[in-house]
Parts: C-alpha cells; sequence; structure tokens
C-alpha cells in the first residue's frame, strides 16, 4: 500500500477547474494568469497535458512545489485536501483512493469541482491578498503607485478604472461555464472573491444552477469575509443540496481590523453570528489565513471560536499556513517568535473540541517549525508591516500590544 506522503499524486487536473477572471487552472494554488483559454482549450492544452504526465510518472511538477513545501514542514496543503487528508488521523492509502489508477496522461479532464472568481470586487484590503482579489487592493496601490501584479494588467479582462480598479469576467466566459454537456459530471461549485455577496455576477450564475435543475443535486463552497448578509444571496443557496459556508476569520477585535482592514469587528461579528444560526442545508465552518500577524492573537481567535462552538456544536474549520515572505510567521523577529509560541500553547489548551483538530493541529506543527528559532528574513516581514501601517494609519505596536522591533 502506498501513503499520502509516499505518492505525490493530485486528483485536481482531471476532476477540477479553478477559474479566475478568464483563465484557467487545476486549482487556486496554480494560478496561471497568463493561460488565456476557453474551458476546452485548457483541457485540451499540452501545459495541462506535461502536469497530468509528471503526476502518472511520479514528478512533482513545478507548479506544485506550494504544497510540496507545505508537507515537508508537516503542515496541511491544497494536494491533502484533494485526498480528503489534512494531517488528522491515519495516512489514507493510494489504493483506497476513488482516483486509485482511474487516470493517465491522456485521461479527460471531466469536472467535478468547480472553483470560480469571477471579480476582485471586495470592500477590504487583507494583508495577505492582493488587487487581483480585492479591488480595495487595487485602489490603494493605484492612489500610493505602488507595484501591481502583472496579472491585474491582464487585457483579456475587464477593468473599471474611473472610480476602484474592478477586475470582471467577460459575459462570454461567463457562457463558457454554462456548458451543460461540460457540468454534466459537475459535484461542487466553490464561490470565492472578491467578496461573493456583492459580485453580481454569483448571483446569476447561482440562478443559472437553480433554472438548470442543477441545484438539487450540486454542493456550494462559498468562503465570505463576513462583510455583508444578504437574504438575498441566503435563499438562493438554500435551494442547494448542501452549503459549506465559510466564513474567513483571522482575528478577533483589532486583530480582524487589521489583518483584514475595511470593515469594524461589530460588524463582523454581528454577520458571523447570523450565519451561525442558519440551519440545513447550511453548514458552517471557519477559515484562518495563518499568518505572523494571526499567531500574535491566535487565543483570543480561540476563544471566539469556541463561543460560536457553544451556540453551534456542528461548526467546524478550515484552515491554511500563509507563505507570503512578509507575513510568513518564520520571518518574524525572535521577540515576537517568542509571544507567538505562547500564544500557540494557549490556543491549543482553548480548542478542546473534535471540530477544531484540523486548526489545533496545525498549530502545533507551527510551533515545532517555530521552536527551532531559525533566522528568518525579519528585514521583509518590519519593513511591510511598517509600510501599510503608514499607508493605513494603523499601528502593529498598538494592536499587538508589542513592539515590532526589540
Amino acid at each position: 500500500m502506498t501513503k499520502f506522503s509516499e505518492k505525490f499524486f493530485c486528483s485536481a487536473p482531471w476532476s477540477n477547474l479553478y477559474y479566475q477572471m478568464n483563465s484557467p487552472s487545476p486549482c487556486h494554488i496554480i494560478r496561471n494568469h497568463h493561460l488565456n483559454m476557453t474551458p476546452q482549450e485548457y483541457f485540451d492544452s499540452n501545459w495541462l497535458k506535461r502536469i497530468k504526465t509528471d503526476m502518472v510518472e511520479g514528478r512533482i511538477p513545478p507548479e506544485c512545489n506550494n504544497c510540496k513545501y507545505k508537507e515537508a514542514l508537516g503542515l496541511k496543503s491544497t494536494r491533502g485536501a484533494n485526498w480528503k487528508y489534512n494531517n488528522i488521523g491515519p495516512e489514507p492509502n493510494y489504493e483506497d483512493m476513488w482516483f486509485y489508477n482511474m487516470f493517465d496522461a491522456d485521461s479527460p479532464t471531466e469536472i467535478r469541482r468547480l472553483e470560480v472568481r469571477f471579480s476582485n470586487l471586495c470592500n477590504m484590503k487583507c494583508r495577505m491578498c492582493d488587487e487581483t482579489s480585492s479591488s480595495e487592493w487595487a485602489l490603494e496601490k493605484k492612489k500610493h503607485n505602488l507595484p501591481t501584479n502583472n496579472a491585474f494588467n491582464n487585457p483579456n479582462e475587464i477593468v473599471d478604472t474611473n472610480t476602484t480598479p474592478i477586475i470582471r469576467i467577460t459575459e462570454d466566459k461567463i457562457a463558457e461555464l454554462k456548458d451543460i454537456n461540460m457540468l454534466r459530471k459537475l459535484r461542487k461549485v466553490c464561490f470565492t472573491g472578491g467578496e461573493p455577496f456583492i459580485i453580481k455576477e454569483y448571483y446569476d450564475y447561482l440562478d443559472f444552477l437553480i433554472e438548470s435543475e442543477l441545484s438539487s443535486n450540486l454542493e456550494i463552497e462559498l468562503f465570505t469575509n463576513c462583510s455583508v448578509y444578504n437574504p438575498l444571496f441566503v435563499n438562493r443557496l438554500n435551494k442547494f443540496k448542501y452549503v459549506e459556508l465559510v466564513m474567513s476569520i483571522d482575528g478577533v477585535g483589532k486583530t480582524a481590523e487589521y489583518i483584514r482592514h475595511g470593515m469594524p469587528w461589530s460588524t463582523i461579528e454581528r454577520n458571523v453570528k447570523l450565519f451561525n444560526s442558519l440551519k440545513n442545508p447550511f453548514n458552517l465552518y471557519f477559515t484562518v489565513a495563518i499568518s505572523g500577524y494571526t499567531l500574535l492573537d491566535v487565543a483570543n481567535l480561540a476563544r471566539f471560536y469556541m463561543e460560536m462552538y457553544e451556540v453551534n456544536n456542528n461548526i467546524s474549520v478550515k484552515c491554511y499556513t500563509v507563505l507570503m515572505q512578509s507575513l510568513r510567521f518564520q520571518n518574524a523577529p525572535d521577540h515576537l517568535k517568542h509571544r507567538m509560541l505562547a500564544q500557540i500553547d494557549e490556543a491549543i489548551e482553548i480548542l478542546s473540541v473534535p471540530n477544531y483538530d484540523i486548526f489545533r493541529n496545525e498549530l502545533k506543527n507551527i510551533k515545532a517549525e517555530l521552536g527551532k528559532m531559525e533566522k528568518g528574513n525579519t528585514k521583509v516581514f518590519c519593513e511591510y508591516t511598517e509600510k501599510f501601517d503608514k499607508i493605513r494609519d494603523e499601528s502593529f505596536e498598538e494592536t499587538f500590544g508589542i513592539s515590532l522591533y526589540p
């Protein structure tokens, strides 16, 4: 039998389609914005064929190094999620997976999971984000003449630069994603952003799925920053078989406002409680992007998670560790790492229910890495923090109660 860690295989190239504006790829980790193709052109491309060939022949495609790196640190990876393995419990065997010996390099891609980002329209500018996923980030970079992600300047995307730079998918591209034949094996649709609750195209695409009589057999996965609660969106989601409503909460109070700038915590907290009261078909999750900032106040985050668990014993958690150099916990100064270690110990004690095992286990593995106290790139961590503190009139020290420097 071959364990998860012994075979670097992922089913995503054969079963997933990630579509950010007008660019396809197997998953959100591989954001190949230069692949301006129709879905069918992508399925038939030599690029995708090469990814599949590497997987089948036991090589790790260079595009998959993010997952390889995380797994080497004992952290959760997107590849693991495709195996339904989140570092909890025994490693699964390849031979027990649904995709065992199902695919070869020439096997066609048949979409089971579709993840879409139709726009970067967002009302927040999270420190671990950028302008391709946040119009507020785009506006800030424009205002302060900061370098932009090359993907943002893609001529095949509609960009409104009159006020806030907004990227929108073109109508013809949405039409391509309404091909019923292409969707015949579809099981799950994932909406991310921007902020889905304020993206009109998502309302329209939900209507298409409902009117096409696909909703009764479909699962929806929706990631929201909890800045908006719109009953019109919620009513549409109610028509689906199963809904994973995933709330992106990386901190509480001042920490939340610092990491995910743009909305008062009181508004976020109110909406979290509204979402957490929803019944079937809604299944509630938190997701936490674990950056160095998160770890400095993670005990308070754990307390909030437990408060929400007391209201809804079915709520669970997803998480991932941020790999941006400027936010990696490994790059924080040593005195901040000591603070992180103490916070992690406290959070692990607080997160006492099985629903939060994934987060707790990720924290344990991060603690093991932090404990090595290896020298990271503290300059990039501190300079990034200071730059955006100045731009946004925020204070690291006032937020976390500790100086950025020793």
